[in-house]
């Protein structure tokens, strides 16, 4: 019989470290898919999910849902993150394939290389953004996080999540252009 998530986390609000070491084993993917989306690097992502679950482990008993948890992690991981950014004064890195573990099987070798070309090209794009909006991009088109709980993970408005999101594309979009007389079908 499984235990689900719910009864975990309460068991965990209990003190059982069986059910906290089920929880790492549940999560651990989610974490360092949250962590690397936004800090770009696997030794970062593995340190801040380390630094989360102990963090976890210690608060939460302050949790007062369970059903909240996923959300409550997210903003843990999200603030370790920002705080190595913020240490490391350096740019993160926002790959988009980074937790997907897809292959490009099927496709042509120039169809390869084009699909790559592309993910750099982003890649370099993505540098660009400041942090704030590569968070939130991160937290909705990655993760699939709603606006409102971003705006849980991250402690601002959900207009001001919106915003960031719309901003973030924006620039993206601008930055991803062709310069002028490149590309695209001239009339």
């Amino acid at each position: 019989m499984e235990i689900s998530d719910v009864e975990l986390i309460q068991k965990c609000k209990q003190g059982s470290k069986g059910a906290f070491e089920q929880v790492v084993k549940n999560y651990q993917q989610y974490a360092f898919k949250i962590a690397y989306g936004i800090v770009g690097h696997d030794r970062d992502a593995e340190d801040i999910v380390q630094e989360a679950f102990i963090t976890v482990y210690y608060q939460i008993k302050s949790l007062r849902r369970a059903e909240a948890f996923p959300t409550w992690l997210g903003r843990i991981i999200t603030n370790f993150c920002l705080k190595k950014i913020q240490a490391n004064n350096k740019k993160a890195i926002v790959p988009l394939d980074a937790c997907e573990g897809r292959e490009m099987s099927g496709l042509s070798s120039e169809d390869e290389y084009l699909a790559l070309e592309t993910k750099q090209d982003v890649h370099k794009a993505l540098l660009k953004l400041p942090v704030e909006y590569r968070v939130t991009l991160v937290l909705r088109d990655l993760q699939g996080y709603s606006y409102k709980e971003i705006a849980e993970i991250l402690n601002i408005p959900t207009g001001t999540v919106k915003s960031r999101i719309h901003q973030a594309r924006t620039i993206l979009a601008g930055l991803l252009q062709p310069p002028a007389g490149e590309g695209g079908n001239k009339r």
